[in-house]
């Protein structure tokens, strides 16, 4: 199965807005560009619903000196992070924006999500994305109120749907990654 291109979801989202396809995902016209100007928000709100396995990797973290809170060791997080969903072998940490607090000196292993390439998303999450951009359209740029009600039911159905799909890898639990503070 081929991989979706940001094309393929900016005609995906229009068509479900009944507006104009666009030719290319460069289309100088005032759709192509509400369509990217909507596109990285809705994207970043894909990725942090959930521990999306095609979204998730992991990084070795480097010590920064002091801490100002409860915990004896900071930690800067990767820029890339979306979502943190584990700790290396600890549930006793705290995320502060890009700062993790621990009180663990060694090696801190992370597993986060980050803005993987588009290429990369599961059909469940790239339906999410095309039906939230269309939600996004419906109400921002074409004002159409009826519409933007009837895709958020499909929206809300798609994620439980999308959801479900990916459970046994939010639910599994592993020795290596636990997280009981962010569920």
């Amino acid at each position: 199965m081929a991989q979706p291109t940001k094309l393929e979801i900016y005609n995906g989202a229009l068509a479900a807005a009944n507006a104009d396809l666009m030719a290319t995902d460069s289309e100088d016209t005032a759709t192509g560009n509400i369509v990217r100007a909507l596109y990285p928000a809705r994207y970043r709100a894909i990725l942090d619903l959930a521990a999306w396995p095609w979204a998730t990797t992991r990084a070795i973290l480097s010590r920064e000196a002091g801490s100002d809170t409860e915990y004896a060791d900071r930690y800067a997080l990767p820029a890339t992070l979306i979502r943190l969903s584990g700790v290396n072998g600890n549930a006793n940490w705290e995320q502060e924006g890009l700062k993790l607090h621990i009180d663990d000196n060694n090696g801190i292993v992370i597993k986060f999500v980050y803005e993987a390439p588009i290429e990369n998303i599961s059909g469940g999450a790239q339906l999410l994305l095309t039906t939230g951009l269309a939600i996004d359209l419906a109400t921002a740029f074409l004002m159409d109120e009826t519409m933007a009600r009837r895709l958020t039911e499909t929206y809300q159905l798609q994620l439980r749907i999308a959801l479900s799909g990916i459970q046994s890898f939010i639910d599994m639990p592993t020795p290596t990654y636990d997280n009981t503070l962010t569920g």
